[in-house]
């Protein structure tokens, strides 16, 4: 094993991997056994050609996904300073819970299937919300530009 990963654990590794591509990545699961695909195969051949499910997934869309994701984490770290207390209280609290529990499905559950990281899917929403937030104030701030160059008499 190569010295900059001696004492890391590889099945570590490799659960936090398949936690990313489960989350970014690989098309949802339909069942984690063959057991069900069977009877079902019409419904999931229907579902899976659906447009939005196609786009959301795979390599491109799910780096840009996990852009928008880790973006939310520098902008904490830009802003952080300029909350109010409250609203650091909050979003330390936000942080804590994200990471408690993405070391939680890691750590407790070795299995790495999809459904047992669907808890993280409104904390993963919420810090690409907050990542793209500056965008939507620069994108507002332009239109209130422009609309305020566009009101002025002729």
């Amino acid at each position: 094993m190569a010295d900059h990963l001696q004492g890391v654990n590889p099945y570590f590794l490799q659960l936090s991997f398949s936690l990313i591509s489960n989350m970014f990545i690989s098309p949802p699961a339909v069942s984690e056994i063959n057991k069900y695909t069977v009877p079902l195969i019409g419904q999931i051949q229907a579902y899976r050609d659906l447009l939005l499910h196609r786009m959301g997934r795979g390599l491109i869309s799910g780096s840009l996904q996990i852009t928008f994701f880790l973006s939310g984490f520098y902008v904490l770290i830009k802003r952080y300073a300029k909350q109010s207390k409250a609203n650091q209280y909050r979003l330390i609290l936000i942080l804590i819970a994200t990471f408690v529990l993405t070391l939680g499905i890691i750590i407790f559950l070795p299995i790495p299937w999809q459904r047992y990281a669907i808890p993280l899917l409104p904390l993963i929403a919420f810090w690409s919300g907050y990542g793209l937030w500056p965008l939507y104030e620069d994108l507002q701030t332009a239109i209130m530009i422009r609309n305020t160059h566009s009101d002025r008499p002729i």
